[in-house]
């Protein structure tokens, strides 16, 4: 997996972060069927632009990009074409910790 850059708006807690929301750019808005942006709230954030992230695991901070998303937050359809849902494999966020999960809290 390629590193990338994840950032942290704000620490709440040793596993509690707020970051971007990947899955709709940080703009809260969600996507039409054909890719482009609607005017409904985005799936993940619910409009807020930014994730409450909780870190299931007692190591240091360390992401990585989604493999599966490749740092998206975007799902697929069985043809490789992006879905309007979130990745099933980072929940829309982007990124996973190099070891553990996170969960992402509303």
């Amino acid at each position: 997996m390629a590193s990338m850059t994840v950032t942290i708006i704000e620490t709440l807690s040793d596993n509690r972060f707020v970051l971007y929301c990947a899955r709709c750019g940080s703009t809260g808005r969600g996507y039409y069927s054909n890719g482009q942006q609607s005017t409904e709230p985005c799936k993940v954030c619910d409009g807020r632009g930014v994730l409450l992230v909780k870190l299931n695991s007692n190591s240091e901070l360390s992401f990585v990009r989604c493999a599966r998303c490749e740092g998206t937050g975007r799902g697929y359809y069985s043809n490789a074409e992006h879905s309007t849902e979130p990745c099933k494999a980072c929940g829309g966020a982007g990124a996973q910790p190099i070891r553990g999960t996170i969960t992402i809290l509303t």
